[in-house]
């Protein structure tokens, strides 16, 4: 963010000031933004105290419109920030992007937000342009809206946007506005032209595997946070998304898969990893159709997987799956791998991400192994703390009352696992009433089990968590 405040050129004699000037000694904060000051004769005192001094980040919503008589695009921009009146320094890299995916001459700027409203005017615009492309690069930390942005902008920008992270984005916000629609009405269909947009990406050979990975990632969680606590029926709706996606484009998802080379000799840890991210991706999509042909793709990979990454991704479809071999192969995992630290958590990780019937049965098991000690931080860690995240299972009536033993369990012995573990119910006052009256009955256990003479912190937690 200061490099596009200042620009490139003072940015770079501002970290050479600096690193000249305090060589071999050291230096506090004002020092620093010192430096960067007297190269470039700006002040930053608004940038430091609130990006140094402020608790919470800012919220932008931006608004774009195009005047054909005067040739201009006019920007409304507005912030807000949780910490209060005081407002943030933001620079805001921008474009406009025409028909044909080219960058409008002279729209690319950085425009610095500073007040709580503002409005910045791109003249000499010849034509309307296609979208504005904001927020490039995720020019400053925070949440970033377009509020006027269309599903028709947004395909457009996922199409033909210069910028990678912007692509990705709206690729992202129309998966949302996908996710909220069939959240709202549950029977209806996935939209035929949002699989569309994401049959081209799939079948795109230029992007590389690290943007195709993030856009066609099918999240759980929305970025619309109304929907948030709608646990059950996000993992319904995301179950929906991918199984569509698998019927549509079946045929291409295996191919491609099957093109990525992961398993050669690599030079480097970071060799290949692209191509594992996105075939770990194309996994996810292949394995929510629970067949035998699945279940063979799924063993056939971790079985010439030769990385972690590879066969904990083959091993977790695995466990989520009906494949007759899935628990003699994850007892084989064991025998190999609980004597060595990393490669143990990774095989507690994979039994607690399951979502079969008998994931809390398999759980209970290696909680009884002798090579299993539950006061070992990290093995206590792997073990218990997935089921946190893993909302298929945990919002179920046994789900939450195996958190909250759990929790009572942990207290004593590990309370920093069992606060983690309670995090899950942080929300519980916004639940839908078939969650909240259960989660409510269990924080209230908890409190009455767990004093505050054993652990203060889970006692308070759940007490602040009750409301």
């Amino acid at each position: 963010m200061l490099r596009l405040i200042l620009g490139t050129d003072a940015f770079a004699a501002g970290k050479n000031l600096y690193f000249s000037r305090y060589k071999h000694s050291n230096a506090n904060t004002e020092q620093f933004f010192e430096c960067f000051q007297q190269v470039s004769e700006r002040s930053l005192e608004m940038f430091k105290e609130a990006w140094l001094y402020t608790t919470g980040y800012p919220k932008v919503t931006a608004q774009s419109h195009y005047d054909r008589d005067r040739k201009e695009c006019t920007i409304e921009f507005r912030q807000e920030c949780d910490s209060g009146e005081l407002n943030f320094h933001l620079p805001i890299d921008l474009a406009l992007i025409d028909f044909d995916g080219q960058v409008m001459p002279g729209s690319e700027q950085v425009f610095e937000l500073t007040d709580k409203r503002a409005t910045h005017v791109i003249k000499n615009v010849s034509e309307a342009p296609a979208f504005a492309s904001m927020n490039r690069d995720y020019s400053f930390y925070g949440t970033f809206v377009q509020e006027d942005a269309t599903r028709e902008t947004l395909v457009l920008q996922a199409r033909l946007d210069t910028n990678a992270f912007n692509r990705v984005e709206a690729m992202r916000r129309l998966t949302d506005r996908e996710r909220v629609a069939l959240l709202v009405e549950p029977e209806r269909e996935v939209d035929p032209n949002w699989l569309e947009v994401y049959g081209e990406i799939l079948a795109d050979k230029v992007r590389p595997s690290a943007l195709k990975a993030y856009a066609m990632r099918i999240e759980e969680q929305p970025l619309d946070r109304t929907y948030a606590t709608w646990y059950r029926e996000l993992v319904a709706v995301r179950e929906k998304l991918m199984a569509a996606v698998n019927r549509t484009f079946r045929h291409a998802l295996i191919n491609i898969f099957e093109s990525l080379d992961t398993y050669r000799a690599r030079r480097s840890p970071k060799d290949g990893i692209e191509d594992r991210m996105l075939k770990n991706v194309l996994l996810d999509l292949l394995a929510i159709e629970d067949s035998p042909e699945s279940h063979d793709l799924i063993l056939n990979h971790y079985r010439h997987a030769t990385s972690a990454s590879d066969k904990v991704a083959a091993l977790v479809a695995l466990n989520r799956s009906s494949a007759a071999e899935r628990l003699g192969v994850l007892e084989g995992v064991y025998e190999n791998w609980h004597s060595h630290l990393s490669a143990y958590a990774n095989y507690l990780r994979v039994v607690s991400s399951g979502s079969r019937d008998d994931v809390f049965d398999m759980m209970e098991r290696e909680k009884r192994r002798p090579t299993f000690d539950i006061t070992h931080p990290t093995w206590s860690r792997a073990l218990f703390l997935p089921m946190a995240v893993n909302n298929k299972m945990l919002w179920t009536d046994q789900g939450i009352r195996w958190l909250a033993d759990t929790v009572i369990h942990l207290s004593p012995i590990n309370p920093y696992v069992a606060s983690r573990l309670l995090n899950a119910f942080q929300m519980a006052t916004k639940l839908k009433p078939d969650l909240r009256t259960p989660v409510l009955t269990s924080l209230k256990r908890i409190m009455g089990e767990v004093p505050s003479s054993i652990s203060p912190t889970i006692h308070g937690q759940a007490e602040a968590y009750l409301g």
